[in-house]
């Protein structure tokens, strides 16, 4: 990352994907030594823990999603945390017209605001989310354990010091190990009736936005990531007996596929 920085750099995105954490203190050192605003990605990180501090609590801003996907859901939009007074105030402002007081508009901005109706959709989640993490918690420390046995499946990894939210759960399928493809693999799993997602099929470097933009540089892992990867069954409503079955089944498939 550090050689990746110039005079003309203002911020690093770190991006907690799957409800891990990145290594904030890592990420911390280097935006202090460049002098760099650090703008979380937390889309897939609620309540998600690194060094026993909720990721909300790390500087400088917390980017968070309410789509009807992620751990908690007002329906639609977001949520950011700001620990900068100045960078509050404008956030306030760009929300909200620009306005200081109604029909006083101090600077350009825009309508951002939440409705009364997704608010109290998103109180009543938050209530519940303390629950649905323990939860989720429960059934990832589970799936964890029992893929980590099975030959040529690899559960995504935890980083050190991180409590992760679970948001997802994805696995890799390793082709040296596996002898079909990613996608095979998913059309055997959902014969056996387990759902799966698939997230994300194309590393952005592969976008026709970024590629008709500019000339991205190769990014290997990436991209080989996003022909390998999975994602099982995860929600915070999912009983023993079916986080069995989902078990049972990538044993099965794997088993019959694997390579001798």
């Amino acid at each position: 990352m550090k050689e990746k920085i110039t005079s003309r750099t203002r911020a690093i995105a770190p991006v907690h994907l799957f409800g891990n954490s990145c290594d904030m203190k890592a990420i911390t050192d280097i935006a202090e030594d460049h002098n760099l605003t650090i703008v979380n990605n937390c889309a897939q990180a609620h309540g998600t823990e690194y060094k026993g501090k909720d990721l909300g609590a790390w500087p400088h801003i917390g980017c968070y999603s309410f789509y009807p996907t992620k751990t908690m859901t007002t329906g639609e939009g977001g949520m950011v945390t700001i620990d900068d007074p100045e960078l509050y105030r404008a956030g306030c402002l760009i929300r909200s017209h620009g306005d200081d007081t109604r029909y006083h508009h101090v600077r350009l901005g825009l309508n951002y605001r939440i409705t009364d109706i997704m608010s109290a959709i998103g109180l009543n989640q938050l209530a519940e989310l303390d629950d649905y993490l323990a939860k989720r918690r429960k059934i990832g420390k589970t799936l964890r354990e029992a893929l980590a046995k099975i030959e040529g499946v690899k559960p995504q990894k935890v980083t050190q010091g991180a409590n992760p939210s679970y948001s997802y759960f994805s696995v890799t399928v390793n082709p040296e190990r596996i002898r079909c493809s990613r996608d095979d693999f998913v059309k055997a799993l959902q014969a056996e009736n387990i759902e799966c997602g698939i997230h994300y099929p194309a590393p952005l470097t592969k976008q026709p936005a970024i590629m008709n933009t500019m000339k991205p540089e190769p990014c290997p892992t990436s991209e080989e990531v996003s022909s390998n990867i999975l994602s099982l069954p995860m929600h915070p409503h999912l009983t023993d007996e079916e986080v069995a079955w989902v078990i049972e089944a990538v044993e099965k498939v794997a088993s019959h596929h694997s390579k001798s």
